[in-house]
């Protein structure tokens, strides 16, 4: 299940959500300097249970804490979505004016970038200079999907030029609300479906 949107959209279609943020989320969020990276924040999180939901069975609870945890450094406020009590996996993404949100029942990883990003790539990778640019999005948003799901580090991509998925996972993408929409890591299967909100 991927679902991506706006900011704008998901905080007005789910604003009665926003009392299932946890105190952590809502202090993250409020740290933040600019209005629509608070907002982009937000509405990841809350698309991020709206897609569980959408998984589950419709008279099911709430998700009402999504825990983190990073390999690195233990830390519970940041690194990758620890699957749910049900066995459920959810990975989340968020940039300036789009927001995604996967889950599934096998680990997911989602990232998103406007395509105005693509430029800045190739500080990334210097090296491949004649790579254009949207191509190097398209591998540093499938690089920050595969670090989602736990199959590599920062570290490793970076030292790579790239990911390289193992056997069993599918990187699939899509161009959606004027961005590049997700390489999408999923282990054996694509998303089933997949939701645009306008």
């Amino acid at each position: 299940m991927l679902l991506v949107s706006t900011p704008h959209t998901v905080l007005d279609r789910l604003a009665g959500w926003r009392s299932l943020l946890s105190n952590e989320e809502k202090w993250r969020a409020s740290a933040l300097r600019d209005r629509a990276d608070a907002d982009a924040f937000i509405a990841a999180r809350l698309l991020a249970r709206h897609s569980i939901c959408r998984l589950r069975r419709p008279d099911a609870a709430l998700p009402l804490r999504l825990d983190q945890s990073c390999p690195t450094c233990g830390g519970t406020d940041h690194g990758r979505p620890l699957p749910l009590h049900d066995d459920l996996h959810v990975s989340w993404a968020h940039a300036r004016g789009v927001v995604a949100a996967a889950a599934s029942p096998a680990p997911i990883g989602v990232d998103i970038e406007p395509l105005s990003a693509a430029d800045q790539c190739a500080a990334v990778w210097p090296e491949e200079v004649s790579t254009p640019a949207a191509e190097l999005l398209a591998r540093w948003v499938e690089a920050e999907a595969a670090v989602k799901c736990g199959l590599l580090t920062l570290d490793e991509v970076l030292a790579s030029g790239g990911p390289a998925l193992p056997a069993g996972w599918r990187a699939d993408h899509s161009r959606v609300c004027g961005a590049m929409a997700g390489w999408v890591t999923v282990l054996d299967a694509p998303p089933t479906d997949v939701t645009v909100y306008l």
